[in-house]
């Protein structure tokens, strides 16, 4: 029965809800679809176009207001459909969510509407290597089409095309055209794109190997409504409308057929090269935008006039590991990030976590899907290592959907970025990490001060009694390799039942953890003082075996005991016995 009453629930309250929103949404839809096609007129006057612009507002404004109650339906049924219940009710659930992430989704498009009326104001033209930039995207692909069985191939016999884009706008749109292309192409097909250029063209095709589109829908296909046979509307474009819209304001065109020489369809764009096309107080250059980052990042190194750079000093640098397989993606982070950051990058993610753990940087960046170590797998690691654990990390990632990015955020990322991503947002995200940690640090040394200053009044809880008397056994017999769980409850006077669960309490450990934590760290802090032999420092904090303890140092600390002896005492550990008998 409680299932049943769930889904009544759900059903009474949510998804009449639903309902409204749609009919609000579609309302606000249409009413931008009318505004568009007034705004097409040659003739307005001024009172039109003020009347005009207060209706974009209004419904921009409505569009904006949906999110929040949608954002009621979709917190509460996440939480439902966590939970089990019969199959009838499993898929009516499934239903509500699947229309309701629709309902999104539309949401989501239609705010994007505002950034291409008004002439698209807001664009900004940059000049790119129209051949790097499909190339790079195609890569974005990788692995959708890996697991739907598609072959992404990507041609051009130049090296070099320039273009004119405004580089946000027209990644929606080709990661549109692509992630379509992808979606109707049958299992074994392909998804070809290919570019080339003449004279007074750039043209860009994205063709695939899977069905013929019936013509009636090619013929509508960049307009707002989607149209059936007859002429009656069936739903919206909003996608491929936007497309449309941003080609259309890079003074381009976008074409769909039918392909001739095969099954499939074929999509077209054509830009024309140069900038004369494009408004000029529109115009900048990658240069000046990362310039303009890059100083307000770090204004000590540059001058007050644009392109003057006064080189820093390293140490004034704060460190990056960047990690990608890709050897073009970490050439290109490096020159993103060099001018601000001390920037290594590693191709190899076994090398970079060894980097990482020897000499933790400020900040690290990591690609989500490497083999060996992914980005994932090595946020574990160094979320689990106590040396490592402060380290900012930054993911970047090309699948689709929000769960990787959700499972990153669970195992402790602290930023996931998809790609294709904006320059700008990578490094001010950057900096912005790395300003955290510091203030977090800064704050932490704060406390500590003020700490030693004033002077503590003695008032100790029986948790603070009961950790007293256990950290004072242990530091009394930790040579002795008997000391254990047992032997710390009898000493103490407890049982150990009641022994675990204060300990766990307390710490979060268990007693035997806790030993194991004290034994350790008391040998780190003997490796960091005067240069003594490994083999007796396991010996002096109770382990009868040198390899155990070998074992369990770099465990815990992520470097070998040698290793962390010379980083940290600045001189060679003598020579070993760990071979040699116990004493």
């Amino acid at each position: 029965m409680k299932p049943l009453h769930s889904l009544q629930f759900l059903t009474s309250t949510f998804s009449p809800l639903s309902i409204c929103i749609a009919c609000l949404l579609s309302a606000a839809v249409a009413g931008l679809a009318v505004w568009l096609a007034c705004r097409n007129s040659a003739k307005k006057s001024a009172s039109q176009r003020d009347n005009d612009k207060k209706k974009l507002e209004f419904l921009t404004y409505l569009i904006h207001e949906l999110r929040t109650p949608v954002t009621m339906i979709m917190t509460p049924l996440q939480k439902l459909m966590s939970k089990s219940y019969d199959e009838d009710t499993g898929k009516e659930l499934q239903s509500i969510h699947k229309n309701t992430v629709n309902i999104v989704s539309l949401l989501d498009k239609s705010m994007n509407v505002d950034r291409i009326v008004d002439n698209g104001s807001d664009l900004t033209f940059r000049e790119i290597n129209l051949v790097k930039y499909l190339y790079n995207l195609q890569n974005l692909f990788t692995y959708q089409t890996k697991l739907a069985n598609i072959e992404l191939s990507f041609h051009c016999d130049k090296d070099r095309i320039p273009v004119w884009i405004d580089r946000s706008a027209f990644d929606e749109v080709l990661m549109t055209l692509v992630s379509n292309s992808i979606k109707y192409t049958p299992g074994g097909g392909k998804v070809d794109i290919e570019t080339a250029s003449d004279d007074k063209y750039a043209t860009i095709v994205i063709k695939n190997n899977g069905k013929h589109v019936p013509e009636h829908i090619l013929n509508n296909l960049f307009e707002l409504f989607a149209m059936s046979e007859s002429g009656t509307v069936v739903g919206t474009n909003m996608d491929f409308y936007l497309c449309k819209e941003v080609v259309s304001l890079h003074k381009g065109t976008i074409k769909v057929a039918n392909r001739t020489d095969s099954e499939g369809v074929s999509l077209t764009i054509k830009l024309l090269l140069g900038n004369s096309h494009l408004p000029k107080d529109r115009l900048t250059s990658r240069k000046e935008v990362l310039e303009e980052t890059w100083r307000s990042i770090n204004p000590d190194i540059f001058a007050t006039q644009p392109g003057e750079r006064k080189e820093s000093p390293s140490h004034n640098k704060h460190s990056v590991i960047g990690i990608d397989q890709s050897a073009d993606v970490c050439a290109y982070l490096h020159a993103l990030l060099d001018p601000i950051f001390n920037v290594t990058t590693f191709t190899s993610p076994t090398e970079g976590l060894k980097s990482i753990l020897a000499d933790p940087p400020d900040l690290v960046i990591a690609e989500v899907m490497m083999t060996g170590i992914d980005g994932i797998s090595l946020v574990k690691q160094l979320k689990g290592n106590p040396n490592t654990a402060h380290v900012p990390v930054l993911l970047l990632t090309a699948l689709p959907g929000e769960q990787v990015r959700v499972q990153g955020l669970l195992t402790g990322a602290d930023a996931i970025i998809p790609k294709p991503f904006n320059e700008e947002e990578l490094l001010l995200n950057c900096n912005n990490l790395i300003k955290s940690r510091s203030r977090l640090a800064s704050h932490i040394k704060d406390m500590q001060i003020a700490k030693d200053v004033i002077q503590p009044i003695e008032l100790q809880s029986n948790d603070d009694a009961l950790l007293q008397k256990v950290l004072s056994v242990i530091n009394e017999r930790i040579s002795d390799p008997e000391l254990n769980v047992e032997m710390l409850a009898d000493t103490i006077g407890i049982s150990r039942g009641h022994l675990h669960r204060k300990i766990k309490e307390i710490t979060d450990s268990s007693p035997g953890e806790y030993i194991r934590t004290i034994r350790l760290n008391q040998a780190a802090q003997l490796l960091r003082g005067e240069k003594k032999n490994i083999s007796q420092i396991a010996y002096s904090v109770g382990y009868s075996n040198p390899s155990v303890f070998s074992t369990a140092f770099k465990q815990f600390f992520g470097m070998s005991a040698k290793d962390y002896q010379k980083r940290y005492s600045g001189s060679e550990e003598p020579e070993s016995d760990e071979t040699k008998p116990q004493p």
